[in-house]
């Protein structure tokens, strides 16, 4: 089967222990990754269901975040991610002091 070259950086082959050069892609990461460590004797640290959860979480999150810059400022919400991107960045930087 050959892989469209556009979705090749999406799948990756990683070696786990007790599974050698299994093809590892999205939702088949978790379940792979689990076994692998049960089969060295580690707890799993996550289901499926707390993985969602917490995923859903943050993406609300950041959504009320752009939102909420993008009616402070009355811009849309794609200007508005860059502005908190930004933001972000240069408080990064800032903490760092690599910047002013």
């Amino acid at each position: 089967m050959e892989i469209d070259p556009s979705v090749r950086h999406f799948i990756s082959v990683r070696p786990f222990p007790g599974i050698e050069n299994q093809r590892v892609t999205g939702n088949n990461a978790l379940f792979v990754r689990n076994r692998a460590r049960q089969r060295e004797g580690l707890p799993n640290p996550k289901t499926e269901s707390e993985v969602n959860q917490r995923l859903e979480e943050k993406i609300v999150r950041g959504f009320h975040s752009v939102h909420e810059i993008a009616r402070e400022h009355r811009i849309d919400n794609r200007a508005a991610a860059l502005v908190l991107a930004v933001g972000r960045v240069a408080k990064a930087l800032e903490l760092q002091g690599t910047w002013p």
